[in-house]
């Protein structure tokens, strides 16, 4: 049961018998944090206790001692336990969570000291969650499992509350691209050495052993009843070892569940645009730089109304798809639904209706479903039938809707689940009443023996009250010995002395009697109380069961569900921001037409700013072309270059783009360095990563590829910066060949427009307005005269006397040949004249203003006055 090595310090003898178990599972935990259940809450000990309490800001207190010291403890609620596991869990704690395994009853039989026993039943880490209430509902949470040997890297991962399994392999160069597309939680590995350094998931040091290939096929053969590990579409070696290590994580943390997976999807990712972790997260496709969700494209396009459709359209924008067909076929979805804005209304509407019927079904499979799991089930099922009719009558439907029915199987199962289940769900397993009144006979009859056993109780109470005279006397629900007569201490010397009244509990203010009716009517009671509770619990069980053996049509169905949302969603995009469907092939082109960027589009909007659109040609005559682009900062550069990007990946990914007119060859992969950024952690600098992130830019980019690349040299010293960006764009153009964004500061790298022919230089548009810079957001042809830096500096807030000496320097630096003219000849590091700190305008014409006496001017001194107010405005 370890996790780790890691035990506990020894606890000496003499612990009570409740004590002494608790250390003995705390053994099995290792480093978990044990929740040893104890009644109504889950309590932690020694120094459990004290972790889980400055974690979970709760009250440490004691309970007993040991050596003489007091035993830490602290404790929650079992009916709030979500919440508590939830902080521990992103806080980056595993929790072993121990239940009681024993009836208390029986634990008496075998005597007073006896202990219930109790075991572990789950271990609870970041990629293992089940919970709704621990999972962002739109979000995938994936358990991953790494292996890298020979230069091959292998990636198996699984998103447990959905049965969703994943294998692929690839060069480790590349392992970026198999781990940068999930959201992994939690990695395993055989040696936390070997973890990637930028995967920001926990990472778990696995027991090496289960990544052997002896123990991983048994273990794969197992988990889906195969012979071979190759009748999966498994290739021998890594992928089975990484898949069969994963499978040995679930078995360690499930304990005796055993969770349904999901037929593994092998390869998935060679079918994928490949975009590594820089570039996604340059791009912030699913999180903006900072972590948050807002302001990412996804964000910015997703109008899902469903779990499940969140959940697909992220998969879907963080693998765009290479096949051609494939793209135009969702495209074809999404245009279908973009043209009958009635239909798709419609569909949303019903939608909205659709539970998650995906994780619904992996809790159920792993034994941890409830009632309103099954309500789940059931209300998926009804929306299905409602969108399968609602697309039925709308026509023949393009292949990216698959087939408008529900399976007969399905039919059933969901007239029975109706007919089973009451209106009143409970999230929690033990809670009766979820079954339907007149769908089982004997639980129908067992209820109302329970029911007519309480309105004996109440007539029972009026009688107790006449024979002996006492109107306080209440029957009562007693834990230990069932229903009794109460009476206030007053009255109980009173009660006493009727015959057949037997006083067994007093109570602070109160005496409690029994009767032999009341024991009789108790085990009545009892026996039927219990008899509804085994019924409803067959029946929990075997509706379960009918659940559990339509898995696999019932998946399908939510795959279905969450596809029609997604489709839906992005014609409802499509419509409402006005995308058009672009032109897609297995060409190099890549020619757009009035393209914007999704992200700062909605910004502006919101601001009431429009936005400037721009196209982009990067083909031409079936070549290739590569874009040099200069223009001055806050002119609008980063954003062009990531629009044309982001344009790329919507339109593999099968949506409408932000475009008039777009044509885009297949891009095989997606590179973007655009942004400052350092690695101090290990070690590497702003210049560092750029240069390693540009290394890796310039070993793999095809002529299939598209790269973004934004001011490459920046971070040293202007020769050697200008000299690295000409050699690397030098490379782009002659050995990759690929489409391309260049911007950069460097002018002097507009010359090589001139002599590499598929390489053209284009500009942000700028304008100078009495004496300020106005940003057009234009691109246009040609390259930039100047940078306008100093007139940026300006509108950033610099002094204005930094901004006058530095444009003093600038006029030095512009007087020099372009060639030659060394730096050190100039008197830069000369001590400036002084230069007069200048007013801004604003504040010259209050003080010229202010000085002004209308009332003692004469018309000659009022005119002259004007002109030189004027004069200032020049």
């Amino acid at each position: 049961m370890n996790v780790t090595a890691e035990h506990p310090p020894k606890i000496a003898a003499k612990l009570t018998p409740m004590m002494a178990q608790y250390t003995r599972i705390k053994a099995d935990a290792g480093d978990a944090l044990l929740f040893y259940r104890m009644g109504d809450f889950y309590e932690l000990f020694f120094s459990d206790a004290e972790v889980a309490a400055a974690a979970l800001g709760i009250t440490l207190t004691k309970r007993g001692q040991h050596q003489g010291e007091d035993i830490p403890m602290c404790g929650v609620p079992v009916h709030a336990r979500e919440q508590y596991l939830a902080k521990l869990v992103r806080s980056g704690f595993t929790v072993a969570i121990c239940e009681q395994t024993e009836d208390p009853a029986e634990a008496k039989k075998r005597g007073a000291k006896s202990v219930v026993e109790r075991q572990i039943v789950r271990l609870v880490t970041p990629g293992t969650l089940t919970e709704e209430a621990l999972l962002e509902p739109s979000a995938p949470n994936h358990l991953a499992a790494l292996i890298i040997e020979g230069g091959r890297a292998a990636l198996a991962a699984t998103d447990l509350s959905t049965g969703e399994v994943s294998v692929d392999e690839g060069d480790a160069e590349t392992l970026g691209h198999l781990t940068a597309r999930l959201s992994i939680s939690e990695l395993l590995v055989a040696d936390e050495a070997s973890a990637p350094p930028y995967v920001s998931a926990k990472i778990t040091e696995a027991d090496p052993r289960t990544f052997t290939q002896a123990a991983a096929a048994e273990r794969i053969a197992e988990a889906y009843g195969v012979s071979e590990p190759e009748g999966l579409g498994l290739s021998k070696g890594l992928q089975t070892r990484a898949l069969g290590a994963l499978i040995a994580y679930l078995e360690l943390t499930q304990i005796e569940a055993r969770p349904s997976l999901r037929v593994p999807q092998v390869g998935a990712s060679s079918a994928a645009m490949a975009i590594d972790e820089a570039t996604r997260k340059s791009l912030e496709l699913t999180e903006t730089q900072g972590g948050a969700r807002k302001g990412s494209l996804l964000h910015a396009v997703d109008r899902t109304v469903s779990a499940g459709g969140g959940r697909l359209l992220r998969a879907w924008l963080t693998a765009p798809l290479l096949d051609p067909e494939a793209i135009r076929m969702r495209h074809d979805g999404v245009q279908f639904l973009h043209t009958d804005p009635l239909l798709r209304e419609a569909l949303r509407r019903e939608m909205k209706s659709a539970p998650d019927l995906a994780r619904a079904l992996g809790r159920i499979g792993l034994g941890r479903g409830a009632p309103s799991d099954l309500g789940l089930v059931a209300g998926s099922l009804a929306a299905a039938q409602l969108l399968a009719g609602t697309l039925a009558a709308a026509g023949p439907l393009p292949h990216a809707f698959g087939t408008a029915a529900l399976p007969v199987e399905l039919a059933a199962l969901s007239a029975l689940l109706t007919r089973a289940l009451s209106e009143s769900l409970s999230a929690r397993r033990g809670d009766g009443g979820f079954i339907a009144l007149g769908f089982d006979e004997s639980l129908d009859r067992a209820r109302e023996l329970a029911s007519g056993a309480k309105q004996t109780i109440a007539a029972l109470e009026m009688r107790y009250r006449e024979e002996t005279g006492i109107k306080g006397l209440r029957l009562k629900l007693d834990k230990a010995i069932g229903y009794c007569a109460e009476v206030g201490k007053a009255q109980a010397e009173k009660l006493a002395g009727h015959d057949g009244f037997t006083q067994r509990r007093t109570l602070t203010s109160a005496a409690r009697f029994a009767t032999v009716e009341l024991d009789e009517l108790n085990r009545e009671i009892i026996a039927a109380e219990a008899a509804v509770e085994a019924r409803e619990g067959e029946l929990f069980e075997e509706l379960t069961a009918s659940v559990l053996a339509e898995r696999e049509p019932l998946l399908d169905c939510a795959d279905w569900l969450a596809k029609t949302d997604v489709l839906a969603a992005l014609a409802e995009l499509a419509e409402a921001e006005n995308f058009v469907r672009p032109e897609i092939d297995d060409s190099t082109a890549f020619d757009i037409s009035g393209a914007r960027h999704s992200v700062v589009e909605a910004a502006l909007k919101r601001d009431r700013q429009p936005f400037v659109p721009n196209g982009c040609q990067l083909s031409e005559g079936g070549e290739t072309q590569l874009q040099l682009v200069t223009g001055p900062n806050m002119a609008g550069k980063s954003t062009y270059l990531r629009q044309n990007a982001l344009v790329a990946i919507l339109a593999q990914a099968g949506s409408f783009v932000p475009a008039e007119r777009a044509h885009i060859g297949v891009v095989d992969r997606l590179f973007s360095r655009v942004g400052a950024s350092d690695d101090l952690a290990r070690g590497r600098s702003t210049f560092m990563v750029e240069m390693v992130e540009t290394a890796a830019i310039l070993h793999q980019a095809t002529e299939r590829s598209l790269v973004i690349l934004d001011e490459v040299g920046r971070g040293t010293a202007t020769y050697d910066g200008l000299s690295i960006a000409w050699a690397a764009l030098e490379h782009l153009h002659t050995e990759c060949r690929c489409r391309g964004l260049f911007a950069t500061h460097y002018h002097e790298l507009t010359r090589l427009a001139e002599e590499l022919p598929r390489l053209s230089s284009v500009s942000m548009a700028v304008r100078e307005w009495r004496g300020k810079v106005v940003f057009l957001h234009e691109v246009r042809p040609g390259g930039a005269d100047r940078s306008y830096g100093v007139a940026v500096a300006r509108l950033a807030g610099l002094p204005e006397g930094v901004v006058a000496r530095a444009q003093q320097v600038l006029s030095l630096l512009e007087a020099q040949a372009p060639v030659g003219g060394l730096v050190a000849d100039l008197p830069l590091f000369a001590a400036p004249q002084a230069v007069p700190e200048q007013k801004p305008e604003a504040d010259q014409l209050r003080e010229a203003l202010t000085a002004l006496d209308p009332d003692d001017m004469s018309p000659r001194e009022a005119h002259e006055a004007l002109c030189k107010l004027k004069d200032l405005l020049a």
